[in-house]
């Protein structure tokens, strides 16, 4: 039977998992009849705040795909823990376990409420695999992580933190055709950022005063995305003219 929950934007039926199934760099080469055996075996999970999707070295066995909500990823040592990445829809957390059954390497936890799709390892396999579009989505999938842990590496040694909080702030505030307005608390803004939460308000202070963005409660609204993504060292998105 697939699975189906009334979440805040509607049912998510067995289509509706699907069409967000599809959307992945994961599972999105599959075809229609692949993608719907994987929703009809997926099963909806939902996490409240501060709950963990999915703790650091527990078995891996499943990959979770997210619907609705948005989830940050935590990276332990023996003396701190440092948030290294935000998650929204559609990001997939664990295509490693796809390859391997090896223990997990991050703890991800929701931000706010959250739900996803939870697919087992064997059953993703098993409607999967045989699809050709499989082995070039899981080829691109970890291609994208190579590319992220690459960038984090160039970022640290490259961009002081002026530049890492403006990088920060345009890809947490994504791609909206509205106001652009980013609504994760400062503190773990500031551990993304890899600062601390003082100088995280020195560089806002200063931001502000440029005009690049205002605080406005607890939200950040960006007034000048392209300002920003120079800062940031981020390549300007190409102006499109109306014709």
């Amino acid at each position: 039977m697939a699975a189906r929950a009334v979440a805040a934007s509607g049912t998510w039926d067995q289509a509706a998992c699907a069409a967000a199934l599809s959307r992945t760099t994961l599972l999105g080469r599959l075809g229609p009849e692949a993608l719907a055996g994987l929703a009809e075996v997926a099963r909806l999970r939902r996490f409240g705040p501060g709950t963990a999707l999915v703790r650091e070295g527990e078995p891996g066995g499943s990959v979770l795909v997210l619907l609705e909500g948005s989830a940050t990823v935590y990276r332990a040592s023996s003396t701190r823990r440092a948030a290294v990445a935000h998650l929204r829809p559609p990001a997939v957390i664990g295509e490693v376990t796809v390859l391997d059954r090896s223990p997990r390497t991050a703890t991800v936890e929701a931000v706010e409420m959250t739900l996803a799709l939870e697919l087992h390892r064997d059953e993703l396999l098993r409607c999967a695999a045989g699809s050709s579009g499989f082995l070039d989505g899981l080829l691109a999938a970890l291609g994208d992580m190579v590319r992220r842990a690459s960038a984090s590496a160039a970022d640290a040694v490259l961009l002081d933190l002026s530049g890492r909080v403006a990088k920060t702030l345009v890809l947490l505030a994504g791609e909206s055709g509205g106001p652009r307005v980013v609504r994760l608390g400062q503190a773990r803004i500031a551990e993304l950022a890899g600062g601390s939460r003082q100088s995280l308000n020195q560089v806002l202070a200063v931001f502000a005063a440029r005009g690049l963005l205002h605080v406005q409660g607890r939200e950040i609204v960006l007034d000048d995305v392209e300002a920003l993504r120079r800062r940031a060292g981020l390549q300007e998105r190409p102006v499109v003219e109306d014709r």
